[in-house]
């Protein structure tokens, strides 16, 4: 056809080889930002005489197209974009069947349709299809696709209007399969880089510091992990010099030696891998493993991955240790260290087991805990544990006998608690097995000597009973006799024998108070505190009326014996009657005091009062009352003491008496 026809297929070969140079050389200078879409719809527009062209690229999986470039017609572009509510461009569609197989015919043809809705297998609304068909007068629709080998990389369109049309041309074919060329480096291109990123954030990702070199000994890639770990200058590494690199940190190593032998030997078998660990200087460890880097199989370098496990070598060294301990104690305490699973058979008991039951460890393990109690003992202890399996409990403590293997028994006092899983349900128990068949024993005598001692002791107590019941009755005797014996003088006229009979009667009546006291304090060591105030306080409540006597008894813990006690109530006895009839003579009123402390092993006991105080020659000994006597008789004597009477404010008297055993405080 000629122009003046509307045909736009008229040769032009020098102009035709002159654009395809030129675009070959476009296609190779493209940048890779540079959209090669556009550009082949504009080129392929050039070609055309300026009719609307399309562009797609395709997506094999998904069987789509998308619409890269849109050149011409740009009121059909602006009416899909109303519609759809969106730009045309990115969209991705379906073409029919028939139009998509034939793209793969590497040749430009007519398609046998220009319906857009049936051309794009209804991919857009037929409304819109039927719309963009008015806007651009559609005629005819050819196309290609950009093919490379059997893969299918997208597809150019070209749009005429009724009235013109062409026949396809060299040139056109030849543009189009070098954009398949451009098309399938820029998808390689693409892949690659993707590749590229992708490794690279892979190896700036990792934990690990990762060195690759060439069979030639030059560095080929790393991360900054592996600048950050070994403390390397970058400007090291840029220089590609492996040798230098290892140079650089030999002196921080702990054995530099057989770190570079092991590099070396991996150079020389570029095949082996390799994995051991790196000690620093600083206390720092590294693991490295090392493994050859192949193309196509041949090993073509070295590929380095340094872990710094310092932190996990330290916890494992601690954990070894805590291990250590732990099972020091395990296999060092005395008590059974148990667990069982949910059926109750034993999963781990440590040595005591043997040591308690005679039973070995191994032969023990996966048997039932039952096994080993006391048969007639299983349930009691099955009724023990209840409340633990049920929940009721969070622990149970009881005592069980457990069977040895000697054919005997012995008391466990078991203490077991529930094993949980992380979903809260039981997988066993844990706990202890402590031996307390002595102890059993020895409560067991106890319980028997108690019972003993308590028959003992109401042995005694009746004895003693019935002792102080005639001692008290003798004593009441003897008083009655002296009371009668007082009358007959009295009747007689010896007033003289009724007063020695009153100072006899008042003896009785001390030792008739000691008795009583002893009595109640089981005969058992007595302060000598109480001691004097219950006497003093007896003979004070005889004195004349109208007259008071005040007692003042200092609290002591100072304690005598039973024996002592008698011998001293008899003093305490002697000395207030002294006091009542010298002190309280013609006064209204008198006072006693009395003290009483340690001093060494001697009890000092201080008895004074307020009255007119001894006579010179009583001081001097030259003189002697009756009661005196005995009082001085009393405390050298039986206590084997000894007495002074001092002259102060009133009569003093000072005794010094030996400590029994039994009065000790």
């Amino acid at each position: 056809m000629d122009d003046s026809s509307g045909s736009l297929g008229t040769p032009r070969a020098p102009e035709d080889l002159a654009f395809l140079s030129r675009t070959a050389t476009e296609f190779v200078e493209m940048l890779p930002e540079a959209d090669i879409y556009s550009y082949i719809c504009v080129r392929l527009r050039d070609l055309v005489g300026g009719v609307p062209v399309i562009v797609t690229s395709y997506e094999r999986e998904a069987r789509a197209f998308t619409l890269r470039a849109f050149q011409g017609a740009p009121e059909v572009l602006g009416m899909f974009q109303q519609k759809i509510g969106g730009s045309l461009l990115g969209r991705a569609f379906h073409l029919s069947e028939k139009a998509e197989r034939r793209l793969f015919e590497k040749s430009i043809h007519r398609e046998a349709t220009a319906d857009l809705y049936e051309l794009t297998a209804h991919s857009f609304p037929e409304p819109i299809c039927r719309r963009a068909e008015q806007l651009m007068n559609l005629g005819a629709v050819y196309a290609m696709g950009f093919i490379r080998g059997e893969e299918l990389l997208g597809s150019a369109s070209i749009y005429f209007p009724k009235g013109t049309d062409f026949e396809p041309r060299q040139v056109i074919e030849t543009f189009i399969k070098q954009a398949s060329v451009a098309l399938q480096r820029r998808r390689s291109d693409e892949a690659l880089r993707r590749s590229v990123s992708l490794l690279s954030a892979t190896l700036e990702s990792t934990a690990d510091g990762v060195l690759v070199v060439d069979t030639a000994g030059q560095i080929v890639q790393y991360n900054h992990q592996f600048v950050d770990m070994w403390g390397m200058d970058e400007g090291i590494l840029a220089g590609g010099d492996d040798a230098r690199a290892i140079g650089h940190i030999l002196s921080r190593l702990k054995y530099p030696e057989r770190f570079v032998v092991r590099v070396k030997e991996l150079y020389d078998h570029p095949e082996e891998t390799s994995f051991d660990v790196v000690e620093f200087l600083d206390g720092r460890i590294f693991e490295r493993y090392s493994q050859p880097q192949r193309i196509d199989g041949v090993p073509v370098g070295r590929v380095w991955s340094f872990r710094d496990v310092t932190e996990r070598k330290r916890a494992e060294a601690e954990l070894k240790k805590s291990e250590q301990r732990y099972r020091q104690v395990v296999h060092g305490v005395g008590e059974v260290i148990f667990e069982t699973d949910a059926a109750g058979l034993w999963t781990l008991l440590n040595p005591a087991w043997t040591e308690i039951t005679g039973f070995g460890v191994e032969e023990s393990l996966g048997v039932s805990f039952l096994e080993f109690v006391l048969p007639e003992d299983r349930e009691r202890n099955l009724s023990l544990f209840r409340p633990l399996i049920e929940r009721e409990k969070d622990y149970c403590l009881h005592e069980i006998r457990y069977r040895t293997r000697d054919g005997g028994f012995k008391w466990i006092e078991v203490h077991a608690r529930l094993i949980l899983d992380d979903a809260g349900e039981s997988r066993g128990t844990t706990g202890t097995l402590r031996d307390i068949t002595e102890h059993k024993r020895a409560a067991e005598e106890l319980r028997v000597l108690v019972q003993q001692t308590e028959r003992d002791a109401r042995t005694k107590a009746e004895l003693l009973s019935e002792v102080n019941h005639r001692v008290k009755n003798n004593l009441l005797a003897v008083q009655g006799l002296m009371l009668a014996g007082r009358r007959q003088a009295e009747t007689e006229g010896q007033p003289e024998v009724g007063r020695a009979i009153d100072g006899i009667a008042s003896r009785i009546e001390g030792l008739l108070s000691v008795h009583k006291l002893l009595s109640s304090n089981q005969w058992g060591p007595i302060p000598v505190s109480r001691l004097a105030e219950t006497i003093i306080a007896r003979v004070a409540s005889a004195v004349v009326a109208g007259a008071r006597v005040r007692v003042d008894v200092q609290p002591s813990p100072v304690e005598v014996s039973p024996r002592q006690a008698s011998s001293l109530a008899l003093v305490f006895n002697e000395l207030a009657t002294n006091t009542i009839k010298h002190a309280v003579n013609g006064r209204k009123s008198a006072r006693i005091c009395v003290t009483a402390m340690l001093e060494g092993d001697t009890i000092r006991i201080e008895y004074a009062d307020d009255g007119p105080g001894y006579p010179e020659d009583v001081l001097a000994r030259r003189r002697t009352s009756t009661g005196m006597h005995l009082v001085d008789q009393i405390v050298t004597g039986t206590l084997r003491g000894r007495i002074e009477l001092q002259e102060g404010e009133g009569a003093t008297a000072v005794m010094h008496i030996k400590i029994e055993e039994s009065g000790r405080t």
